[in-house]
């Protein structure tokens, strides 16, 4: 339908016929409802919903490559701990041999965690003049 300004207007009609009690039509009864405001709204309400479903398929999208990127990271520091703990091993077996000669420090709980190298083992500095606490510890 087309109003006076030659704009598309919707309407929503609805019409029946009022008939004589020997069923001849009498008259016609018509409603027309403006609906053009309806149908704008409807139709940003389907474009907002396009945009939104845009979006979840880039999301869906990026996370699909961050999920592929982090079980390829899970994979390699599996690999990595698994030479970690060969190394540790080795290095179990170097101190059962002997080959360890000095002392580690307290903080490692005389545990080894790796290979053995007496310059990547850090020593802390000692105060005998104090006795060491938790809080003047600096290592």
């Amino acid at each position: 339908m087309f109003a006076k300004t030659a704009l598309l207007l919707w309407a929503d009609v609805s019409a029946s016929a009022v008939r004589e009690p020997n069923g001849k039509a009498q008259s016609t009864v018509a409603v027309i409802v403006d609906i053009t405001a309806r149908k704008k709204v409807e139709e940003a309400l389907q474009k907002s919903n396009e945009a939104l479903e845009q979006l979840v398929d880039q999301r869906t999208k990026a996370l699909s490559v961050a999920n592929a990127e982090l079980k390829g990271e899970i994979e390699r520091r599996k690999g990595l701990e698994g030479e970690i703990l060969s190394m540790s091993r080795q290095g179990a077996t170097a101190v059962g041999s002997g080959i360890a000669r000095w002392p580690l420090p307290a903080s490692h709980g005389g545990r080894i965690h790796g290979p053995l190298d007496r310059d990547a083992i850090e020593e802390p500095p000692c105060d005998r003049r104090r006795p060491i606490s938790k809080k003047s510890r600096n290592w």
